[in-house]
């Protein structure tokens, strides 16, 4: 009996070195090793997008208190939403910021509370921004772009070729304003 069991164990070994497991085993973890590596290397030759660096000097330019020599724009747009924004929305914690270049006019607000406010009623801040800007000799013709960002992020963008009202707004469309990726 033991010269069988071990007569057995032989031929197992034997076998185990002549037997191979079948390629489809295998071919799981290689498509995530390959899709593993796609991503990175996707990640560390992606281009980056310069205009996001203009966005975000532009953002850190925005004051609580604009005034006429400064941000004549944006201290008018200040003075109008101290006036009608509701008293929920903190209208004395609001950054003001605006950029005007050849074409085209930038407006950013900042509104830390601005999620308090219903979706559906966010972009009656422009329709109430807008008729201030019209009044704007130097923006006659202009196109607007229109970012209001919350405590966090983006809830509102609005150019002449997007709008978006959401909780995670993108901030891509406000990139246009900024011209072509350089």
């Amino acid at each position: 009996m033991n010269q069988l069991h071990m007569d057995l164990d032989n031929q197992i070994r034997r076998l185990q070195h002549i037997i191979k497991r079948p390629i489809w085993h295998w071919l799981s973890p290689m498509i995530l090793g390959l899709l593993v590596i796609s991503m990175a290397f996707s990640f560390v030759t992606q281009e980056k997008d310069t205009r996001k660096v203009y966005l975000d000097a532009d953002l850190a330019k925005m004051t609580i208190d604009p005034t006429t020599e400064t941000d004549i724009i944006s201290f008018k747009i200040k003075k109008l939403l101290d006036v009608f924004m509701i008293e929920a929305l903190s209208p004395q914690s609001i950054s003001y910021y605006t950029r005007v270049e050849d074409d085209r006019a930038l407006v950013l607000i900042e509104i830390p509370k601005f999620e308090h406010l219903e979706r559906k009623a966010r972009p009656g801040l422009l329709e109430m921004i807008t008729p201030v800007l019209d009044k704007q000799a130097n923006l006659d013709g202009k196109d607007y772009y229109f970012a209001v960002k919350g405590k966090n992020n983006m809830m509102l963008v609005k150019t002449p070729t997007v709008f978006e009202n959401s909780n995670f707004a993108s901030e891509d469309g406000i990139y246009e304003f900024y011209g072509p990726i350089d």
